[in-house]
């Protein structure tokens, strides 16, 4: 570890605690990708947020009704002190854009905490 960053993070506030929230803060925002890459490699369980087409992908397979979508969420979010995905509105009009929710998600990359192991 950079013996620097101990450094940097007491220049940020006189309480450590608040300087790394806001150097956490910092790097959340400006570097998510890197940043969630490096929590998971520290063992903290970080994800990201779901995007349209996982969204789209969850509520169609489970079949979802959208008062069931609100509260599974509104349950995550709290649960988890954080936004889970992208908002309902964003899901079904990725939902009503005729294209198959399942054939994109083949297309690309695994969804983010698929609990499916990769094909090969």
């Amino acid at each position: 570890m950079n013996p620097y960053l101990g450094d940097v993070v007491a220049t940020l506030d006189d309480d450590k605690k608040v300087g790394a929230q806001r150097l956490s803060d910092y790097l959340a925002k400006e570097h998510p990708n890197e940043f969630v890459e490096a929590a998971k490699s520290s063992g903290v369980a970080v994800c990201g947020v779901l995007d349209k087409t996982e969204g789209a992908a969850l509520f169609t397979d489970a079949g979802l009704k959208d008062e069931q979508w609100n509260t599974i969420m509104r349950h995550l979010r709290h649960k988890f002190d954080s936004k889970i995905a992208v908002s309902l509105k964003q899901v079904k009009g990725k939902c009503r854009d005729g294209e198959d929710i399942q054939e994109q998600i083949r297309k690309t990359k695994r969804p983010r905490g698929s609990y499916k192991k990769e094909e090969k």
